[in-house]
């Protein structure tokens, strides 16, 4: 599969949702007439292969120690890319439990360990960047974060930007406009305005 293709089937299979009658509230506080749920993912497993591949493909094997999902959407995937890259794994809380040891870094330490921290989704970056941030606070020796999906917008690459953390995704928002363009122009239209007035 292509990225084109697996876009393509990510909006045939409802895992990406354009619905330009009614809006939904990103954790963010964004309101999005799209709506992308990278979890329905888990279930496909010949999609799920592909973008596990398409990470492999772009992820310099001797550049990290240890990959690192951020919980909980981020766990499965660094599950499967550590399995396939022989690495070692954790996972990262944003908050503490409220029993047990309190840790917000479980699996691997990650002390003077350079990790790659991957995220499903990518609106802002605020939350994966605070994952990042605990991973720094663990003494790890670096973080690079990469995602399946970016809706490209430009807060986010200015985050990115002033923490210092290189950032790369397997799939985009720009490329997903492009397969809309080809097929509904007037969908597209809609998309781009509400991209525009958000980015």
């Amino acid at each position: 599969m292509t990225k084109k293709e697996i876009l393509k089937t990510l909006l045939k299979e409802k895992i990406i949702q354009i619905n330009t009658e009614k809006e939904i509230t990103f954790a963010s506080g964004i309101k999005s007439i799209i709506y992308c749920d990278n979890r329905k993912i888990l279930g496909n497993v010949e999609l799920r292969n592909h973008i596990v591949n398409y990470f492999i493909e772009n992820i310099d094997v001797n550049k990290y120690d240890v990959v690192a999902g951020t919980a909980t959407a981020g766990i499965p995937w660094s599950a499967f890319i550590a399995q396939s890259l022989n690495k070692k794994m954790s996972y990262v809380r944003l908050k503490a439990k409220d029993h047990g040891t309190g840790s917000l870094v479980e699996g691997s330490d990650v002390k003077k360990q350079r990790v790659l921290l991957i995220e499903d989704l990518v609106t802002t970056g605020d939350s994966v960047l605070k994952a990042a941030d605990i991973l720094k606070n663990e003494k790890c020796k670096s973080v690079d974060v990469m995602s399946i999906f970016t809706y490209n917008f430009k807060i986010a690459d200015l985050n990115f930007k002033k923490s210092k953390i290189k950032y790369n995704s397997i799939l985009n928002f720009k490329d997903l406009a492009d397969i809309v363009k080809e097929e509904k122009i007037e969908l597209h239209s809609k998309l781009m305005n509400w991209w525009n007035s958000v980015k």
